[in-house]
């Protein structure tokens, strides 16, 4: 008699391979999201005095989001700011150390003093300008629409003046022939 329950073998090997390939999937994805997490309070402060400096390497990103493989810039800023971390130096001191040695074009913002207070200031002072213009440049541009379309109206020409123009074009065009 046969066995009613018995399944073929060729549906049991796919239904084993799509389970295997599930069971990788669902093992190994994770692993394709995961972040790099640290509690070393350290890293930490490294990573957040960095997230104030600009890389110098060519990318866009700051010396602490640097996604550049073996940055020439990032990593030896980086020593340079976790060795002062260790001395226990604080932030700013930390800070104007970083750029004594390499320079003010590090810093991700204009400082607030002095002529960086302009890069603060010059946006809004900026926008300030444009809606105080913006009603006179609007106003203007309705006057001259308006004096357009005025002047648009049709001119009346002096007939002798026509007639002459046309006798001179015909003459100029049987001259021609």
């Amino acid at each position: 008699m046969p066995n009613r329950f018995r399944m073929p073998v060729r549906s049991l090997t796919r239904r084993s391979l799509a389970a295997a390939a599930l069971a990788v999937a669902m093992l190994c994805g994770g692993f394709l999201f995961a972040e790099v997490k640290t509690t070393d309070p350290v890293t930490l402060r490294v990573r957040d005095i960095g997230k104030g400096l600009k890389c110098q390497c060519g990318c866009s990103y700051t010396v602490a989001d640097c996604n550049m493989l073996y940055c020439h810039f990032r990593d030896p800023v980086s020593q340079d700011i976790r060795e002062a971390v260790v001395a226990g130096l604080s932030t700013p001191d930390i800070l104007s150390k970083i750029y004594a040695k390499y320079g003010e074009m590090l810093r991700t913002e204009p400082v607030a003093v002095g002529f960086g207070a302009v890069g603060w200031a010059m946006p809004f002072a900026a926008l300030a300008l444009g809606l105080v213009i913006a009603p006179f440049v609007v106003k203007r541009w309705r006057a001259n629409q308006h004096a357009a379309e005025t002047a648009s109206t049709p001119v009346k020409l002096d007939e002798s003046a026509v007639r002459r123009y046309e006798a001179e074009i015909e003459k100029d065009l049987a001259n021609d022939d």
